[in-house]
């Protein structure tokens, strides 16, 4: 069971499609860029604050958090504040590629895993007229949307290539996360294992 500090309807739709038991939890952090550090990182750290602050809450066995941030041309498209704002960034992604980057935590209360990794896709945009643009603000999925538009909304059609996870791009990199996870639980294993196998100078 995944306790998932987060209350995106996305990413619950991403593990429900996954079939992973889970359970939404409340959790405490606020959202900030630091410029010191690239956008990966900011992303892998807010992802993890989110998990965090699910722990100082109470949370009990595997916490997740995540974090999705847009970048392009080395700035980071937060929320839009404004349709305005939101015109912005749809202008600066039409007729580029840009980066999404999806942070996340896991913080295991019972096995003590605590873990933060994040995935890098590509996203590329034909080029759009400002009629284009306004017509898919129209929509209003541009609000609470970082970079201002849904990958699996109404931006699709403007979209000409994608490289790498588009589960990612969504806001849950899924398979890299349950990869994680695994990974982990397999180490833990083989130290199990190992501590229970008998040396080479040793009986059973």
């Amino acid at each position: 069971m995944i306790l998932l500090a987060s209350t995106s309807p996305r990413r619950k739709e991403l593990l429900e499609k996954a079939c992973v038991a889970f359970q939404v939890v409340p959790t405490e952090t606020k959202e900030c860029m630091d410029p010191a550090y690239s956008p990966a990182v900011n992303a892998m750290v807010s992802g993890w604050q989110k998990a965090r602050g699910a722990v100082r809450l109470g949370a009990y066995g595997t916490v997740l958090g995540c974090d999705t941030i847009v970048v392009a041309d080395e700035e980071i498209l937060e929320k839009p504040k404004d349709r305005a704002d939101a015109f912005r960034m749809i202008r600066k992604l039409a007729g580029n590629t840009h980066c999404v980057i999806s942070g996340f935590g896991i913080i295991d209360t019972q096995t003590g895993l605590n873990r933060a990794d994040y995935v890098v896709s590509r996203v590329t945009v034909r080029e759009m007229q400002d009629a284009e643009i306004n017509a898919l603000l129209d929509t209003g999925e541009y609000e609470g949307k970082s970079g201002a538009y849904m990958v699996q909304g109404s931006m699709r059609q403007y979209i000409t290539k994608i490289e790498g996870s588009v589960d990612s791009i969504v806001g849950l990199p899924v398979a890299e996360i349950l990869d994680c996870m695994e990974r982990e639980a397999d180490g833990r294993a083989g130290k199990i294992q190992d501590k229970r196998t008998p040396g080479r100078n040793e009986t059973a």
